[in-house]
């Protein structure tokens, strides 16, 4: 909008002009050509069998499901709803199934530090018990203790 002030100010299309093409393209109920179709089914056998074979040093962080699958059908009936076709065409399959590659990702284990990670948090925990120990009131013994946790004598007495 700030590089193109005019433009921004002068638009295209209406309001009105957008709200109908919005309109329109909801009531729009978009089929699969049998091309598209093809395509769907061999990218998400793609998707899958790579997924299983990962090697052992990177993990997926993402299975691919059948709920997966639904949603490559979904996004794909909406690219063609937002391009305002009846037909779902080949190009907008390899579109979403590009998005749902790009929005996995690998973890690698070398880029995990748990040792660090771990080493830091045993020094903060050990330093947090060397804190609490040196807060304790050191007592000699346990008439002492209960003095100091302010326990009326009368109880005591009775439990001891």
């Amino acid at each position: 909008m700030h590089r193109l002030q005019d433009g921004a100010l002068n638009p295209e299309f209406s309001m009105s002009q957008l709200q109908t093409y919005i309109k329109v393209c909801r009531t729009l109920k978009p089929q699969f050509t049998k091309e598209s179709a093809e395509i769907l089914r061999d990218e998400y056998k793609k998707l899958r069998q790579q997924s299983s074979n990962k090697q052992a040093g990177a993990q997926s962080s993402y299975r691919y499901t059948v709920r997966q699958l639904e949603s490559l059908i979904r996004l794909s009936e909406a690219m063609a709803r937002a391009h305002a076709e009846t037909v779902i065409r080949p190009v907008y399959v390899k579109e979403v199934c590009r998005l749902l590659k790009d929005s996995n990702v690998s973890i690698l284990k070398s880029d995990l530090e748990f040792e660090e990670n771990q080493d830091i948090m045993n020094q903060e925990s050990q330093a947090r018990q060397q804190m609490e120990m040196q807060q304790v009131p050191q007592v000699n013994n346990s008439n002492d203790l209960f003095v100091s946790q302010k326990i009326p004598y009368t109880i005591i007495s009775k439990r001891f």
